[in-house]
């Protein structure tokens, strides 16, 4: 059985194996499999991308992010500069629908709400605003509307099930689905938590999908 001295260690490596969190002041601790990220970043991309690499991590149940994002000092600017650069890179992006995605800025932080067609345009908006410079923190609201063709809950289980078979990344056998309507539910055991996280995603894609309730335990 895996110690927390065991699975430290292996998110410190992590860590450093990420080139682009060099120079990034980061440190950890696991505590019952919990692992805790402390430290700064300038970009809120290298708080997901340290994030990601303790996903990665065999026997971390749960991740607390205490990382704070700073920004680079040659893009500090004030909430409203920000909004305008969030803004026209929403705009500019053909995978968002626009004039449906209303945004509010609180101290480098950006809020997201409004509605989108598919879980894909969600994510898409949320990677979008992750990128622009000066941004420190995203709380994706984004609601997906149901898809305007209703497949039966069977045909959505199955359509995610062949997903599950097609992915490298998830042991079909451990993971049981479920759908309710448009919501996916996901229960059983896996490894680790980017794997619980590839199991959510491949179910998000799926046709018919709204919603996954992600219960797979790690």
């Amino acid at each position: 059985m895996r110690t927390d001295q065991d699975m430290l260690h292996d998110v410190l490596a992590e860590l450093g194996w990420e080139r682009l969190l060099a120079g990034c002041r980061l440190n950890a601790r696991v505590h019952n499999g919990v692992a805790t990220l402390l430290g700064t970043v300038e970009r809120y991309p290298q708080k997901l991308l340290a994030e990601q690499a303790v996903r990665r991590v065999a026997g971390i149940r749960a991740i607390a992010d205490e990382v704070e994002v700073t920004g680079p000092p040659e893009h500090a600017m004030d909430d409203g500069d920000l909004a305008e650069l969030v803004d026209a890179a929403l705009r500019l992006n053909p995978a968002i629908p626009e004039h449906r995605i209303r945004l509010t800025v609180d101290h480098g932080g950006v809020r997201l709400e409004g509605t989108v067609d598919h879980a894909i345009q969600q994510h898409a908006a949320g990677h979008c605003v992750h990128c622009v410079p000066g941004v420190k923190g995203v709380v994706n609201e984004l609601e997906v509307r149901a898809p305007d063709v209703a497949l039966p809950a069977e045909d959505v289980r199955r359509l995610v099930l062949l997903a599950f078979q097609r992915s490298e990344e998830i042991d079909r056998a451990q993971v049981h689905v479920e759908v309710q309507d448009h919501l996916v539910i996901l229960t059983g055991c896996v490894d680790t938590l980017a794997e619980r996280d590839a199991a959510e995603w491949v179910a998000l894609l799926s046709p018919g999908v709204t919603a996954v309730d992600n219960r797979l335990r790690v």
